[in-house]
């Protein structure tokens, strides 16, 4: 039995704790959160619920902290946790820094401790499929990228809204898109991103792009948005573009991946597959299984590390109006 201590009880400790219990072998047995009167779903909980998260960071019987605790306390609750010998999750962004997620990753190598960084965006199976299409030769050597995530001002956590907490539009937001296209693409060289606020809706509302270009020569253009009106949908959008196809994805469609060849060949269709389960659960029913056959996690580390230092290099791209070298 996987026993699992979860940091923090808001909306994205919710979300992990419904997806650590459809995972066979483990059990959630502590969740720390500062009001566990203001959080409902705890209610009938049959686990610990404590009010310090360095409770479950010590406690014997937890094997894996879960860190769903606001950026600003990823440092210090994961630093924790690799000197306890922990196994440890947590949600994206690994920091709002690149200097901060330095120091996280010198702390779990120093420890030697399991760590993965809830990418959630490669266990999506649409995302899933399109890379297994391009590292297939499915469309030829990719040449293009093209991405958007958006909708209006998150609201079910004020403090994202500001970048000193949450490193803004591009760190906390298209550090999925950074991490997928990376993953996909390889390393990125240099980012030349711009972004726009949008006054007449509060802080934050913020419109942001950026363009990477690969190591391979590859150029993606990724798209943000914290500035949609309210009551707007959330949706995301991925092309992947080489000389023999496209391949594109639309949370808005009925059937969201579709690889486009030429004219004179066929052309597949790849529905949204029938998922047994979510893409939270995929991803910590990897960890699970990774710690019982005693195997690194992927994503790693590295890529938490590398995620940021895009993500980062983009805002101070759009901060000085001028490109930035990255090397990741």
């Amino acid at each position: 039995m996987i026993r699992v201590g979860i940091l923090g009880a808001g909306f994205m400790g919710e979300v992990h704790a419904a997806a650590w219990r459809s995972v066979p072998g483990v059990r959630v047995a502590g969740i720390a959160t500062l009001d566990p009167a203001a959080r409902p779903w705890l209610r009938g909980f049959d686990g610990r619920v404590v009010t310090d998260p360095r409770v479950l960071i010590a406690a014997p019987d937890i094997d894996v902290i879960d860190v769903c605790l606001p950026t600003p306390l990823h440092e210090s609750s994961v630093c924790d946790a690799a000197r306890a010998g922990k196994a440890i999750v947590c949600e994206k962004p690994l920091a709002a820094t690149f200097a901060a997620a330095e120091r996280i990753a010198a702390a779990v190598a120093r420890a030697r401790a399991p760590f993965m960084p809830a990418h959630v965006v490669r266990f999506f199976p649409e995302y899933a499929a399109a890379r297994d299409l391009v590292r297939g030769g499915r469309i030829g050597r990719p040449a293009t990228a093209r991405t958007f995530r958006g909708g209006p001002p998150p609201g079910w956590a004020p403090w994202i809204l500001d970048p000193a907490q949450s490193g803004g539009l591009f760190v906390d937001l298209l550090i999925h898109d950074f991490d997928y296209l990376r993953w996909v693409l390889g390393p990125v060289r240099r980012v030349h991103a711009r972004a726009a606020a949008r006054p007449d809706a509060g802080a934050g509302a913020v419109h942001g792009l950026a363009v990477l270009r690969f190591a391979s020569g590859a150029v993606a253009h990724v798209e943000g948005s914290w500035a949609y009106p309210a009551g707007s949908p959330f949706w995301t959008r991925l092309e992947l573009a080489g000389p023999d196809g496209l391949i594109v994805q639309d949370s808005r469609r009925a059937a969201p991946l579709v690889r486009h060849r030429p004219p004179d060949a066929a052309e597949p269709r790849y529905p949204q597959a029938a998922i047994d389960r979510g893409p939270y659960a995929r991803m910590l029913h990897h960890v699970a299984e990774r710690l019982e056959h005693g195997s690194a996690f992927d994503p790693g580390i590295d890529d938490a590390v590398a995620a940021v230092r895009i993500a980062s290099a983009a805002a101070a791209s759009a901060a000085a109006a001028a490109p930035v070298e990255v090397g990741a």
